[in-house]
C-alpha cells in the first residue's frame, strides 16, 4: 500500500493489479507540465520535484501526484520522492548540469532508469559518452530532435511548399513509412 498526496489531502490507495511506473519528474516548467499531463493519462504514478514551492502547490492539486519541494539532484530530497521504488526518473530542469546530476544520483541511490534533457550543444554531441558512462537511459536534446524530424519529414516527400506561400509548408496527408532513426 502506497500513501499519496493530493494538494494537502492524504489518502491510501492499493496498488492495481495491472499498475503504471513509479516516475519522478525533476522540473515542473513547461516539459515537466506536458509530461506530467501525458502520463497521468497513461496510469502512471507521479511524483514531482521543483524547487518552487507554489508550481508543487498548484500541480499537485491538478493532478493525482506527490510533490516534493527541493533540490532534485539531492539525496535526501530523492529519498524523499521515494526514489528506491522508482522505474524512471527524468530531469527537465533549465539546467543540463543539474539534469545530469539528478539522473546521476538516481543511479546510485535507486536502481531505476533515467533520463535527462540536454540542450547545450556540447554535451549532446558527447551524448553516448555522457549516457553510457553516467549509466543513463536517454538523453534528449528537443531541439535537436526537432530539428531532426522537421529535416526528416521536409526530405521524405511528405511536406510540400504551399502554392503561393514563400515560408510556409502544407502536409501531404500522407504517413512517414517506418521510423527514422535519428541518425
Amino acid at each position: 500500500m502506497r500513501v499519496f498526496r493530493n494538494g494537502e489531502a492524504m489518502f491510501k490507495q492499493k496498488k492495481p493489479v495491472e499498475q503504471g511506473l513509479q516516475i519522478i519528474i525533476v522540473g515542473c516548467g513547461k516539459v515537466g507540465q506536458t509530461l506530467i499531463a501525458q502520463l497521468i493519462k497513461e496510469g502512471h504514478n507521479i511524483t514531482l520535484i521543483d524547487k518552487n514551492q507554489q508550481k508543487i502547490q498548484e500541480l499537485t492539486n491538478l493532478y493525482d501526484v506527490m510533490g516534493v519541494v527541493g533540490n532534485g539532484a539531492s539525496f535526501s530530497v530523492q529519498k524523499e520522492a521515494d526514489i528506491d521504488h522508482a522505474d524512471l526518473i527524468i530531469a527537465v530542469t533549465d539546467s543540463d548540469e543539474l539534469n545530469l546530476l539528478c539522473c546521476t544520483v538516481a543511479k546510485r541511490v535507486g536502481n531505476c532508469s533515467a533520463i535527462a534533457r540536454v540542450r547545450t550543444p556540447d554535451y549532446s554531441m558527447e551524448a553516448n559518452y555522457l549516457r553510457e558512462r553516467l549509466g543513463l537511459a536517454m538523453i534528449i536534446n528537443p531541439e535537436l530532435e526537432a530539428s531532426r524530424e522537421m529535416a526528416y519529414r521536409a526530405g521524405s516527400g511528405h511536406l510540400r511548399p504551399r502554392p503561393g506561400g514563400n515560408d510556409q509548408i502544407q502536409s501531404t496527408g500522407r504517413q512517414p513509412v517506418g521510423r527514422h532513426d535519428g541518425g
